[in-house]
């Protein structure tokens, strides 16, 4: 039996609140100056790496009594770039396009960890267009899977410039405190999966 099942606590602990002591860590030993509206100036260059786990995608099927070859599309085949005669059980197979589903203590408590990093320190890709400032209050649309609207992320402390100029990066400090919390409520998507095959096919037309 998973042993988060038998004793969750410490899996929770540990994958999200020590990922969140992590990423406060590494933002503080970042941090180089003030700039002269007294928002902290962070080095460059500095990245976190977040080690994951398959078990957020929930379980595969076994639907082969044999081994059969696996058949890639072309954006699986870079990240297995290198490796030769891939075997699969299943008809199916997860990538980071597959939906959450965790089944487990564990797996849900990296999947929630995955979530705190993918936007801990930063919104990038924020059109040129759009206006905003320090101190702006960062709320969700709704248009993701993920997040349902009007749920308070952060604030902006920071922003930079990126890509060709066309784009900002912006640096969000976040309205949680993570390590203080009381009370969680879950919350499922029962759309997750169709929403992301609507946002595939509008893709493919563009």
């Amino acid at each position: 039996m998973d042993r988060s099942i038998l004793g969750p606590r410490v899996f929770l602990e540990t994958n999200i609140l020590g990922t969140q002591n992590l990423l406060e860590v590494s933002k503080d030993s970042w941090i180089i100056g003030k700039d002269e509206n007294g928002y902290p100036i962070y080095k460059k260059g500095k990245k976190y790496i977040q080690i994951s786990t398959d078990e957020v995608y929930g379980s595969l099927s076994r639907d082969y009594a044999e081994a059969k070859e696996l058949h890639l599309d072309e954006n699986v085949k870079k990240v297995v770039e290198g490796r030769e005669n891939l075997k699969t059980y299943g008809e199916r197979f997860f990538t980071e396009e597959t939906p959450l589903d965790p089944r487990s203590p564990y797996s849900s408590s990296k999947a929630s960890g995955d979530m705190i990093v993918r936007r801990f320190a930063n919104l990038d890709e924020l059109p040129r267009h759009v206006e905003f400032e320090k101190g702006d209050t960062i709320v969700t649309s709704g248009y993701s899977a993920i997040f349902p609207s009007g749920i308070i992320v952060g604030k902006v402390v920071n922003f930079e410039k990126q890509h060709d100029d066309n784009f900002y990066s912006l640096e969000v400090e976040l309205a949680t405190d993570f390590q203080a919390l009381n009370n969680v409520r879950i919350i499922k998507n029962y759309r997750q999966a169709e929403q992301k095959n609507t946002e595939r096919e509008a893709k493919k037309n563009d």
